[in-house]
């Protein structure tokens, strides 16, 4: 009978060690998640490849519209986490939209990418806009979140000229140095909502307030009601921003 106790106390002892060995403490998994960090974003303009600014070293990006960005990021996956999920998180706020992501497409599921094995969460917008602006399923209404999946076996993961955007002329106001503030946001985490790592960054919309003038035009017909009406115009002066909206 003695000899059974110490044979199963001898199995219990074996399959602890075994356990103990294979299971992480919890102050190891908590020093991992705090090791999942990003420890790079960058602004770069896609025509030129030129860095616009190197966001954390704290220079705030000049944008203009009609000019095109891509969001670069990169971060670090520590080994304990290397074959777990994590996951990387992009926001743009009113005044930016996705124009290109990562596997070339807006459609959640599976992707081919670098550093990324599906696309999580797609952006709709930021829910925030006034106005009901942009039409939601717009182009234009790709702000506010996008989520994607790490490759699992990596110890680094990055992203570059893949999160392509650009600045909604909308938003934009007189100002050339008007702040979007927090309008780019990066989180890194070991679930969808949960963040290890988090930033966020303010943007300058660059486009400087200019003058024009009307082509000049004496007269000008116009229908309407099925009545044929003639008013008279001139050069008028107005600011380039007032007329192209």
């Amino acid at each position: 009978m003695s000899k059974t106790i110490s044979k199963m106390l001898s199995c219990v002892l074996a399959l602890m060690v075994v356990i103990t060995g294979v299971v992480p403490s919890i102050g190891e998994v908590s020093a991992a998640t705090t090791d999942l960090k990003i420890t790079s974003v960058k602004v770069v303009n896609t025509e030129t490849g030129a860095v616009v600014a190197d966001l954390m070293a704290g220079q705030k990006p000049k944008l203009n519209v009609g000019t095109t960005y891509s969001l670069d990021v990169d971060y670090n996956i520590p080994q304990e986490l290397r074959n777990s999920d994590t996951y990387f998180t992009a926001t743009l706020g009113n005044g930016l939209y996705f124009k290109s992501l990562p596997g070339a497409t807006f459609t959640q599921g599976p992707i081919t990418a670098t550093g990324f094995e599906e696309l999580v969460k797609t952006p709709t917008g930021t829910g925030t806009s006034p106005y009901n602006y942009p039409t939601a399923g717009s182009s234009k209404a790709r702000s506010g979140e996008v989520t994607y999946k790490t490759k699992k076996g990596l110890d680094a993961a990055a992203s570059h000229k893949e999160m392509i955007f650009t600045v909604d002329e909308a938003y934009v106001n007189q100002d050339k140095n008007q702040v979007l503030a927090d309008d780019i946001k990066v989180r890194v985490g070991t679930s969808t909502t949960n963040a290890t790592d988090s930033k966020s960054y303010d943007v300058i919309a660059a486009d400087e307030f200019t003058y024009a003038y009307w082509n000049d035009q004496s007269s000008e017909v116009i229908s309407k009601g099925n009545t044929t009406s003639i008013i008279q115009t001139s050069t008028s002066f107005a600011s380039m921003a007032e007329y192209q909206r």
